[in-house]
């Protein structure tokens, strides 16, 4: 939950959001069904040393997409972003994003590059890698399990694609009243984010408009879909490090947040503001 919970809003949009520490900030953005992810990596004191924002994208939780409206694509989460940065008066801003939010954090990158000084990508969901086609399938018994209705069957089977059969289990045990808001949120990606990341992807061209730091995080024990997703990353961009977090699978900010923060924090201190971020 957000502990101290704030809300900016613009345009008809609005996301509510919480931030801890000061120094350079660093933007968290979740990645698809569970919208608190990535709230243990909050009180890591690897990252005190921060200002560290988390939000709840649109269609999560306390904002749900209204009926009718469509469902938002990969550039309009970057949009959203962009208007808590302003919001919150961040000109510039390390990004840390998981799963879809890693994407978002790409577009970001992309579409505002002055703002985003680094990037630390943990498992996104890059189109283009050799098994897209066939991890599209394995999708198949968690949409038809959500077109039954059993969103929680739904969350469950398909947690267990990125984190094995335990996946359920691990995230209840470290986040008690995950998976039921899991169920909730379940149409925000199977009536909108499913469709906007088949529609998004990288650039073709090697070095393309990229030129901040860039970490690609994967777990212990990461699926070959994310761990093609590394080597995506590295045939595209020159500047990729690297940092696996020992310990986990996909749920990787959930199971060792200590450690995830700990090689977040290295990665933040070989590449600070004070440095141009094309260096």
């Amino acid at each position: 939950m957000l502990a101290a919970v704030k809300r900016v809003e613009a345009d008809g949009r609005w996301v509510e959001y919480e931030e801890q520490g000061s120094g350079e900030p660093l933007l968290l953005i979740h990645g698809t069904l569970i919208a608190d992810a990535l709230e243990p990596l909050m009180n890591q004191t690897a990252l005190s040393g921060y200002r560290v924002i988390r939000y709840r994208r649109r269609g999560y939780l306390g904002n749900p997409i209204p009926k009718g409206a469509g469902w938002l694509d990969v550039a309009d989460h970057a949009s959203d972003a962009a208007m808590l940065l302003e919001h919150l008066e961040i000109d510039q801003v390390h990004l840390a994003g998981h799963d879809l939010g890693g994407n978002i954090a790409l577009q970001l990158a992309l579409d505002a590059p002055r703002i985003v000084h680094s990037l630390a990508l943990m498992e996104p969901i890059l189109m283009g890698v050799p098994s897209w086609d066939s991890s599209l399938g394995e999708l198949a018994p968690a949409i038809d399990l959500y077109l039954t209705g059993d969103h929680a069957g739904t969350v469950e089977t398909f947690l267990s694609i990125g984190s094995g059969a335990e996946g359920a289990e691990i995230l209840e045990r470290q986040m008690p009243g995950a998976l039921a808001a899991a169920a909730a949120d379940s149409p925000a990606f199977f009536e909108g984010e499913m469709f906007a990341i088949g529609e998004w992807q990288l650039p073709d061209e090697v070095g393309f408009d990229i030129s901040q730091p860039v970490l690609s995080v994967l777990s212990e024990h990461p699926i070959g879909f994310f761990a093609e997703g590394r080597t995506y990353l590295h045939d595209r961009l020159l500047q990729v490090e690297n940092l696996d977090v020992f310990n986990t699978t996909h749920l990787l900010p959930v199971e060792n947040p200590e450690m995830l923060a700990g090689g977040l924090a290295w990665f933040l201190g070989r590449h600070p503001m004070g440095r141009p971020a094309d260096l």
